[in-house]
């Protein structure tokens, strides 16, 4: 690719972001190599060694190499500079490559610690959060500086503490419903449905399929539409199948299946394979009916509190052209320019 040493490094940092989600390790190994070319062969500066050895690091940890993780924490430990946010960037790093290894102990304290710090620094406390939407947290946060990357941050320290819990419980339930509000204040969309995928599948673990519908009617299908995502939307409409029929919403499930029919063939292999067992479900839940809903019975005082604090419907600004020095949609955190808007 054409552009200096500076560029290509940084459109491949937000390459390898999205290759590690994805789960395509090869493509996310020969980038990351790519990126210590560039290092090895131009004088960057510490921001560009840092993005290299966070990647690497997570790399490693997909890849199941304790060996290689401890080295490069070593590394990056030793280059890191002393500010209090790259401090925590790192703290996140590590606790992930810890999670990705096993360490689920580790990875719950930390996110719990960096939840506490970033709570603390905005000013806010997690009882603030219950109850209100992404607007209302808004009006409560710190108005006169840029807090993007830092509550996106904070809705990945949620994250990475619901799926280091290692079980679905209220408390990841919880976690995730707030990684998904920080997630939105930071505009990080893609990720936003990604959880909120996560926390319906836990709802329908529990047998809680109103409350899965309801995440899909009120928060993940207005964020796809409204964001213009369309990555996503195959997945979702197919588990929202799946949910319509646990609510014995037949027709409606059926329905669903008849409009993805025609995209089967197209979807990823993975997609495809989950979407097949889907459609077994449904016609098993049909047939034979599903589990009972779980009853939730929520206390007086919490839906007094619910009641005062909720919002207006969720409006979500129609996705706009992306300026290039804007944040990238994609939620890696980079400029447009140097991601998706090479």
């Amino acid at each position: 690719p054409n552009g200096d040493a500076e560029t290509r490094l940084w459109a491949l940092d937000g390459l390898v972001f999205n290759d590690l989600r994805e789960g395509d390790y090869e493509a996310g190994r020969e980038r990351v190599d790519e990126m210590e070319s560039l290092l090895r062969a131009n004088e960057l500066g510490d921001e560009e060694w840092m993005a290299w050895g966070m990647k690497r690091m997570l790399l490693l940890s997909e890849l199941g190499d304790i060996g290689g993780v401890r080295a490069m924490l070593d590394q990056v430990a030793d280059r890191l500079p002393d500010q209090p946010e790259h401090l925590r960037v790192f703290r996140y790093n590590r606790a992930l490559a810890l999670f990705k290894l096993g360490d689920n102990d580790t990875a719950v304290s930390e996110a719990l610690a960096l939840i506490d710090e970033y709570y603390r620094e905005f000013g806010i406390r997690p009882d603030d959060v219950v109850g209100r939407n992404a607007p209302q947290i808004r009006e409560l946060l710190p108005k006169d500086e840029d807090l993007t990357d830092r509550l996106k941050h904070l809705a990945d320290s949620h994250d990475l503490f619901a799926q280091a819990l290692g079980r679905k419980s209220q408390r990841s339930t919880l976690a995730r419903i707030h990684a998904m509000k920080f997630y939105e204040l930071s505009q990080s969309y893609q990720s936003f449905v990604r959880v909120g995928l996560d926390l319906v599948e836990e709802l329908v673990w529990v047998n809680d399929f109103i409350s899965a519908r309801e995440a899909f009617e009120r928060n993940i299908f207005p964020i796809l539409q409204g964001a213009g995502l369309a990555g996503p939307v195959l997945e979702a409409r197919a588990l929202y199948a799946v949910v319509l029929a646990y609510c014995g919403d037949h027709d409606a499930a059926a329905n669903e299946v008849e409009r993805l029919l025609p995209f089967e063939d197209a979807m990823d292999p993975n997609h495809r394979t989950a979407f097949q067992e889907q459609k077994a479900i449904i016609r098993e839940v049909r047939r034979k009916g599903g589990p009972p809903q779980r009853q939730v019975v929520i206390p007086a005082p919490l839906q007094t509190l619910f009641d005062q604090r909720r919002g207006a419907p969720r409006e979500v600004e129609p996705r706009k052209k992306v300026g290039r020095n804007e944040k990238c949609p994609c939620g890696s955190g980079k400029k447009f320019k140097i991601c998706h808007g090479r």
